[in-house]
């Protein structure tokens, strides 16, 4: 196939852009740091100035002026008249209202103190194929993670659930509901709060997400009707469940016991229960570009040495296949991400 007519100008800009994406993450996270989404995100369609960022810690009002032009060179501010400046649209959804589906700081944060550190192992990890996994990486990462995905603990709970009709109908009445691999324990805690008549519970195999998860529920008054399970030991019974879920999980579940654990799923499944999936799905060597794909693409390369691998959509469904569920929907939200909504074959 002869190569494409690109002007080497789209080329060397494309990079550019590539090269400015970190320094933008860089402002942001200064941005945040200091406080000043929140302060501009109440301050509205009025903005604010260089000064009125500086003046409530005294901070240096020449460095605080290059960050202002710049955030606003770079679109996450946009220009007023009398020298202000107010957040671009919808970024204050997206920097300042943490508990927002689309609050995307989390991610940022994670990708400046986390993932730039693994990311920066690759080149070795390329001769060697030295895997560091989730669970090697310890509290603070586990934290991280878990508030990465939080915004998608409440698209789950307040929107995806309630519009499946068998998910709604148990969990109002008073069903079972488990979250697999519940990390820190974000999910199951929102579930218990948007179905009060629901018995929840969650289950991982990482330590330091299980203690988090306890202290989780106990901070929200919920150990009455949440339990937390040790999934290392924990194998629940037999059609048990109304409603099971895995949220950024499926990717993250080695490929040898992929097949154990969906069928474990199964077998807590009642006969009308759901297994709700929210993950990536990886696309085919034609597909490597599709916007669809972009998050994807991205979650494999940086998440390869922990180990992880996101499966394709035929390899999802042959997992579930084999597990003895039955895939009933498969959809795409937001853009980026795959919602699989499987029941018991036989139904």
């Amino acid at each position: 196939m002869p190569a494409p007519d690109v002007p080497f100008e789209t080329q060397i800009n494309k990079l550019w852009g590539h090269i400015r994406g970190l320094h933008v993450l860089h402002l942001i996270r200064t941005g945040a740091d200091l406080g000043w989404f929140r302060l501009l995100a109440e301050a509205g369609d009025r903005g604010l100035t260089p000064e009125d960022l500086a003046a409530p810690k005294g901070l240096h009002l020449p460095f605080v002026r290059v960050w202002w032009k710049t955030a606003i060179a770079w679109e996450v501010l946009d220009p007023l008249t009398d020298g202000r400046a107010r957040l671009a649209p919808h970024f204050d959804a997206i920097l300042a209202k943490p508990g927002d589906p689309r609050f995307l700081l989390p991610y940022v944060i994670a990708t400046l103190d986390h993932f730039q550190q693994d990311l920066a192992t690759h080149t070795a990890a390329m001769a060697d194929g030295a895997v560091r996994t989730f669970q090697e990486h310890g509290h603070a990462f586990a934290e991280a993670i878990g508030n990465t995905t939080a915004g998608l603990h409440v698209l789950m709970a307040r929107r995806l659930l309630p519009e499946i009709e068998e998910a709604r109908s148990a969990l109002t009445d008073g069903g079972t509901f488990l979250d697999y691999g519940c990390g820190v324990g974000g999910l199951v805690v929102q579930v218990a709060k948007a179905f009060p008549q629901a018995r929840c519970a969650g289950t991982d195999v990482h330590q330091d997400g299980l203690e988090q998860a306890r202290r989780t529920v106990s901070a929200g008054g919920l150990e009455d009707r949440v339990t937390i399970h040790d999934g290392n030991e924990w194998q629940g019974e037999t059609a048990s469940i109304d409603v099971i879920s895995m949220v950024e999980v499926l990717h993250e579940i080695p490929e040898d016991v992929r097949a154990e654990v969906l069928g474990h799923c199964r077998r807590l499944l009642r006969e009308d229960g759901r297994l709700v999936i929210l993950d990536e799905t990886y696309p085919d060597d034609a597909d490597l570009r599709s916007p669809e794909a972009a998050l994807a693409v991205q979650t494999q390369f940086n998440e390869m040495t922990w180990g992880n691998v996101v499966p394709t959509a035929g390899q999802q469904a042959t997992l579930l296949e084999d597990a003895g569920l039955k895939l009933i929907e498969r959809s795409t939200i937001g853009g980026i991400f795959t919602l699989l909504i499987a029941a018991p074959r036989g139904e």
